[in-house]
Order: C-alpha cells, then structure tokens, then sequence
C-alpha cells in the first residue's frame, strides 16, 4: 500500500491468540498494524487498502496537531498547563528550577504523576460510589494512546498526562472508566450509564478527540 510519506509503517505481529487486525495513528503520523501471528503479507495489505482513506484522514489530523503543539521546551521561564490552566514552572516546581532541562522535564513528570494519581483516585471513588461499585486498583501510566482503562478485574488505569486537561474532561474520562466496571463494551447500556454518571459527557469527549493530542506533546 502506498502510504503519504509524512510518516512511518510499522506491523506487529501478535504473539498471542489475536484473531483481528487493528490500525492506529500516533501523534507522529506513524501507521501501526496489529496483526494475528499467521496472517499474511497480502491479507495485511488489503486491509490497509480498505482503510486507507481512513488512515490519510487521521495521519493529516495528527501532523496537523503536532504542528499546531509542537513539544514544548521547558526553559526556566516556560509555563505549563495543570488542570487545563497555565502555570509558570518555577511555580509548580517550587522556584527550584534546574538548570539542565532534562532534570526539569524528570522533576515536572514526577509531580504530574503524583498529582495524577491523588486527583484521579479521588473522582474514581467519587462516581464509583455513585454507581455502587469499587475498582479493585486505581493507577496512573505512561500512555500513548489510551486516556484511561478498565479491566475485567477491575483494575482502572490512568494516562498520568489527564491532569494536564480541564478538571471538566477529567470527570468524563474517570465516569467513563467507572461505568465500564459496570459494561464491559461500549454498548448502550454503557453510554447510558456514562450519561446518569456525567450528563453533560459529549462536548467534553469530542474535545479529547480534537484538542486532547496537545497535552501528549508537553513533556
């Protein structure tokens, strides 16, 4: 398949039982394909033809965002968002800024996933009591691709970066996750449970989509 060239191809073949294909975009246009172990070449390619108009959509969407919030450098006098605001470093970092940039972006991160993790475990218990349930584990990650998720014992999952986004969209993701300790899938049963979690759900989920790819470039 020809590809734009704006971008890479990768396809991992899946060691395990995966009986699907799956495509996904990152944020710097590279193509990845999940495949099943025994697929072959040409079975690969005849799906990205069929997704292809698909894939030039999103791939320019993502480049577009990546110009448009290109990774910031943490100068000594930048600002950085928390909770959708902008805060100037030294602040969140105490007034001791690090000369070296790269100490910054380690000491700015680690403060992210702490806060992360104290603001998000406290929306969880917030909507799970709402519902009537418990996650068996609350934690944050490094996710690429992934605002949260839930597995079936129960363990929710965090991208630490949310706590850069409004505390608005924050709720939309925790009531999201929280419902799904309720449904496993994404069928109606669920979206009504978001809706009687978080009523006012589509505006803040359609901003994930459109405005959400800037705060992955931050650190």
């Amino acid at each position: 398949m020809d590809l734009p060239p704006t971008g890479k191809q990768m396809i991992i073949r899946s060691p395990r039982r995966r009986r699907t294909m799956a495509v996904q975009v990152s944020a710097g246009g590279t193509v990845t394909v999940h495949v099943p172990r025994r697929c072959s070449n040409q079975e690969v390619e005849e799906f990205l033809t069929a997704r292809r108009d698909w894939i030039e959509r999103t791939r320019a969407r993502v480049v577009a965002l990546h110009a448009r919030y290109p990774k910031r450098t943490l100068t000594a006098d930048a600002t950085v968002p928390y909770l959708g605001t902008e805060y100037p470093l030294a602040a969140i970092l105490n007034d001791r800024v690090d000369s070296d940039s790269g100490a910054r972006a380690t000491r700015l991160i680690t403060w992210y996933r702490a806060e992360a993790l104290r603001h998000l475990t406290t929306r969880t218990h917030h909507f799970a009591a709402q519902l009537g349930v418990t996650p068996t584990r609350i934690a944050v990650r490094t996710q690429h691709r992934r605002w949260g998720s839930c597995s079936p014992n129960g363990r929710i999952f965090y991208n630490w970066r949310l706590i850069l986004c409004p505390p608005a969209v924050i709720d939309y993701v925790v009531a999201h996750e929280v419902a799904h300790l309720r449904h496993a899938n994404h069928g109606p049963r669920f979206w009504q449970t978001v809706a009687a979690l978080f009523p006012d759900f589509t505006a803040h989920r359609r901003w994930l989509q459109t405005d959400g790819m800037a705060f992955v470039m931050v650190v």
